[in-house]
């Protein structure tokens, strides 16, 4: 039996008899590569038809075992995100230097910022150079924000080490 199309030449209908063999030629052997849906539709289309073509291919390829080993998961596994939450002024500090910029009057060309993650403030100090020893930022770090706020601020090794968390 044969099925016509307006402008292109007539194709063959497939019994359901033959179905699964005319889609196994099609998507499983050498020659077809296990292409996708469309491209296996599209293959088929140019020489046979039949009733809910469609949907058995798209059957045939969702329980293709070969197409399953190698194709990607559809949704990748991400690690959760770890959100660090601070319990108290000061206890975790994000540290980042900007610069250069244009050297001012006291020869200060870096902008070193501290940000507390509990309140969300944000310290700016100046300094001349950018690889400045971190006993000196972390000594610049406690006196900006001794004089800022009226926070008890643990000594400057405690400090260090709690950074480094």
């Amino acid at each position: 039996m044969f099925r016509r199309r307006p402008g292109k030449n007539a194709i063959v209908v497939i019994p359901k008899l033959l179905i699964e063999e005319v889609m196994f030629r099609y998507h499983n052997t050498l020659k077809c590569m296990h292409f996708g849906i469309n491209k296996t539709i599209e293959n088929l289309l140019s020489v046979c038809w039949w009733p809910n073509m469609r949907q058995h291919v798209s059957d045939h390829i969702k329980e293709c075992i070969s197409c399953a080993a190698v194709k990607d998961p559809c949704r990748k596994t991400r690690v959760p995100m770890r959100i660090n939450m601070a319990s108290y002024p000061l206890q975790r500090v994000a540290t980042n230097i900007a610069g250069p910029f244009p050297v001012s009057r006291r020869g200060n060309q870096w902008a070193i910022c501290f940000i507390d993650h509990f309140t969300k403030y944000c310290y700016i100090i100046a300094a001349r150079e950018e690889r400045d020893s971190s006993q000196n930022i972390r000594r610049g770090m406690v006196d900006t924000i001794r004089n800022v706020e009226d926070i008890p601020i643990r000594s400057g090794r405690q400090l260090h080490e709690r950074a480094g968390e």
